[in-house]
C-alpha cells in the first residue's frame, strides 16, 4: 500500500506498520466492544489486584442489584486509572512510535541514578522523572 506525500512522492508502508495498525485498537479491547466500536476498559485500567476485586464486586452488585451508583464507581475508577501519571498519554507516544517504526527513540527515558542517591540524597526520583514526563525503567 502506498501514500501519497505532500511533495508529491509516495512512500511505501511496510508489512510491520500495516499490521500494527490494524492491530493496535485489538489490544484494548474485545470483539465484543469492538463490533459496538467500544473500548474495554478493563483492559486498560491500572489496578492492583486488591482494586481488581473491588472493582469486579461492585460491577456484580450493580448488575445484580440494580444499583446505579455502584456502576458510575467502576466506569469512573476504569476510564480514569490510565491517567495517573500520565501512563495513557506515554502509552500512545510508545504505540504510535513503535507502528512508525521509530522503537525507544521518541521517549524521554529516566536515567537512574546510583545507589547512594536513590537511597539518601534523591529519593524521590522516580516522581521527579514521571513529573517531567520520563518513563521509568527498572
Amino acid at each position: 500500500m502506498s501514500q501519497r506525500r505532500k511533495d508529491g512522492e509516495t512512500s511505501k508502508e511496510d508489512g510491520v506498520s500495516i499490521v500494527a495498525k490494524g492491530l493496535a485498537p485489538q489490544i484494548a479491547s474485545d470483539n465484543k466492544f469492538l463490533v459496538n466500536q467500544e473500548s474495554d476498559h478493563r483492559v486498560t485500567a491500572v489496578l492492583d489486584p486488591m482494586g481488581q476485586a473491588a472493582m469486579g464486586y461492585f460491577d456484580y452488585r450493580g448488575k445484580v442489584d440494580r444499583v446505579r451508583f455502584w456502576g458510575h464507581i467502576v466506569d469512573w475508577e476504569l476510564a480514569s486509572t490510565p491517567s495517573i501519571n500520565g501512563l495513557a498519554r506515554r502509552q500512545i507516544i510508545q504505540e504510535t512510535a513503535a507502528a512508525a517504526g521509530v522503537g525507544k527513540g521518541a521517549i524521554d527515558i529516566a536515567e537512574k541514578p546510583g545507589w547512594i542517591a536513590r537511597h539518601i540524597t534523591q529519593r524521590n526520583w522516580k516522581e521527579d522523572a514521571m513529573r517531567r514526563g520520563e518513563v521509568v525503567e527498572e
